[in-house]
């Protein structure tokens, strides 16, 4: 998308050598596997969640990944199909806690809802319904087996409940509301 031809297009200007640049789904198979190696190492970013090396780590993890890689041939996904496998659990967990497929029904049974996915145990906040999902912020470095420049081993995985600033908290969101 955009933030790849701005990539492709930085990098004759000299853009990335004059300036620390920090952008969003850097790492990520999607837009960083047709950029190949025109884009250089060690610029900042953060990625959802789901990078390669942080799928193996948990038993759903580790199951999806295996049947991805045996399925689609290819190393990593982009972070939509995990993400779209764990909402799919975070449905099916939802249905049965209700017993109801009411959509109403369904979204107070998510509310505090906490459930095990391909990142590990993650809840679902009752103020906003938001998941509670680490950002992986950090560097790229040329990843030979993915085939693209993905983010370093040794990033910063910010987990919700030891950074409690990564997301709003439910004050600042009641604040936000007007209320």
């Amino acid at each position: 998308g955009d933030n790849a031809n701005f990539m492709k297009q930085a990098v004759p200007f000299g853009f990335y050598k004059a300036l620390t640049v920090y952008t969003y789904l850097l790492g990520d198979a999607l837009p960083m596997k047709p950029l190949g190696k025109s884009v250089p190492e060690g610029i900042w970013g953060n990625v959802p969640s789901y990078v390669p090396w942080l799928l193996d780590e948990t038993p759903m993890g580790k199951r999806f990944y295996a049947e991805f890689k045996k399925r689609i041939g290819h190393p990593a996904p982009s972070y939509m199909a995990p993400a779209a496998y764990d909402e799919t659990y975070v449905l099916k967990y939802a249905i049965e806690k209700a017993k109801s497929f009411e959509p109403k029904d369904i979204a107070k049974a998510m509310e505090n809802m906490t459930g095990d996915y391909i990142l590990g145990k993650v809840t679902i906040r009752e103020i906003d319904h938001q998941a509670m999902v680490p950002v992986i912020v950090g560097r790229t470095v040329w990843d030979e087996g993915l085939g693209y420049m993905a983010i370093k081993r040794d990033t910063k995985v910010l987990w919700p409940d030891k950074y409690p600033d990564l997301y709003h908290s439910p004050e600042e969101i009641k604040k936000l509301r007007g209320g």
